[in-house]
């Protein structure tokens, strides 16, 4: 009993830092969702309670999803369902994505490049204990909400990437922020893409200060012009 206690008290103190506040505007919004239903539990669950498309990602494994309740943000969730995805409780990932996101706009200001560049702000929401995940699963206490990047589609991040919305300040800065944070996954538009204020985007911050960074695998995605400058970028890294 004392071993469980410390691990919860543990866990309790790594995570205020990066709770939502109580009097943020979305907090009473997310406590009426959670509270009238178990929605973490599974897809099923989730649609029920109101999540719009709740879709468990490939690699990630992550349920990304909004609600029409909380206009502006994203919501981003492992299920009870679901093993702990790498070994690691949920709110380890989360703390992990606040971190560099944290670290990626504090350059931002320093810079003075958000008008080039913006990362969303994250918060870690703690679960209501009831109604509580069933026994039978890796019951899950913490999701993750972010503000919504409002992000192009797919096709139009790719044609985004190849328009004149390039240029060599902007990748100089890119791989600074990429190079400094060491964001290993950012070197793909899929990961920054753009967004429709004209923004470069950081939504995969949870891979930060991780290197080596293969800075080649963005090299096909810009355009004809940009590839060697690009290129002369990480050609000493």
């Amino acid at each position: 009993m004392e071993k469980k206690n410390n691990l919860f008290e543990k866990k309790k103190t790594a995570v205020a830092p990066y709770l939502l506040p109580e009097e943020h505007p979305i907090k009473a919004a997310l406590d009426k969702i959670f509270k009238h239903s178990r929605a973490t539990l599974s897809i099923k669950s989730l649609k029920k309670a109101g999540f719009i498309d709740p879709k468990v990602r490939r690699w990630t494994h992550l349920v990304v999803t909004t609600h029409p309740e909380l206009p502006g943000y994203v919501v981003k969730t492992y299920l009870d369902a679901q093993r702990y995805f790498k070994d690691m409780r949920e709110h380890e990932h989360w703390i992990r994505r606040i971190d560099g996101a944290r670290a990626i706009q504090t350059i931002l200001d320093e810079r003075d490049w958000n008008q080039s560049f913006k990362v969303p702000k994250k918060w870690i929401y703690k679960l209501p204990k009831h109604p509580s995940g069933s026994s039978d699963y890796n019951q899950k206490f913490f999701i993750l909400v972010e503000e919504d990047m409002q992000l192009l589609s797919e096709k139009d991040n790719i044609s985004a990437w190849k328009s004149s919305l390039i240029t060599e300040d902007k990748l100089a800065a890119l791989f600074y922020i990429l190079k400094t944070v060491g964001l290993r996954d950012c070197s793909k538009i899929h990961n920054i893409p753009f967004a429709k204020d004209g923004r470069i985007a950081f939504i995969d911050t949870e891979e930060n200060q991780e290197w080596p960074i293969i800075y080649s695998r963005l090299t096909k995605s810009l355009p004809e012009g940009f590839k060697g400058f690009w290129q002369s970028l990480y050609a000493d890294d």
